[in-house]
């Protein structure tokens, strides 16, 4: 397990292994054990999270580094939104709009929609029979911003057996 970390991560090779094998939520619950294992098992390893929400919440930003968009893929959507990087990753903006007087913009964690854990992540908001809008509005309730999102969601729609199935009964039921 050890071997597995390096210098405050976890190997994207290890947890690429893991999102092949397990769905989104339950490689961030993984994540999130093994890192109160190391915080409380292992002196040397450095880590100031005190409590399972900010050790979930470090591990779902191990994650989304993982999926962050290069710097071609943010620069194809700066025309459209407003774009902040950190260390912690990077962020869109909306543009600001009012709300009962008050001006508000919301602020997303960017995500590339082509790696493995961005795959996951839409994988994981997946909703049976529905539209790909209301999935899309799950994402961004959840403050994620993934790009190529809506043609990834469109394939899957088609693709699924459950959805497949369920479309399949519904239209035998009409007849």
């Amino acid at each position: 397990l050890r071997s597995q970390v390096e210098e405050d991560n976890l190997t994207e090779n290890f947890i690429t292994k893991l999102i092949e094998v397990k769905n989104f939520e339950s490689v961030v619950n993984i994540v999130t054990m093994i890192l109160m294992f190391l915080k409380r098992k292992i002196k040397s390893y450095k880590i100031e999270l005190d409590d399972l929400a900010s050790v979930r919440r470090r591990s779902k930003q191990i994650l989304y580094g993982l999926a962050r968009p290069d710097k071609e893929k943010i620069k194809s959507i700066q025309s459209q939104f407003d774009i902040r990087e950190d260390e912690n990753g990077t962020y869109l903006l909306t543009r600001p709009f009012d709300i009962e007087k008050k001006i508000i913009n919301f602020e997303y964690v960017l995500l590339d929609g082509s790696t493995i854990v961005g795959k996951s992540i839409l994988k994981s908001h997946h909703i049976h029979v529905s539209s790909v809008e209301r999935e899309i509005s799950k994402l961004l309730d959840n403050k994620l911003y993934v790009m190529g999102a809506r043609g990834y969601l469109k394939r899957l729609q088609k693709s699924c057996h459950t959805c497949k199935r369920i479309r399949q009964e519904i239209s035998k039921s009409k007849m």
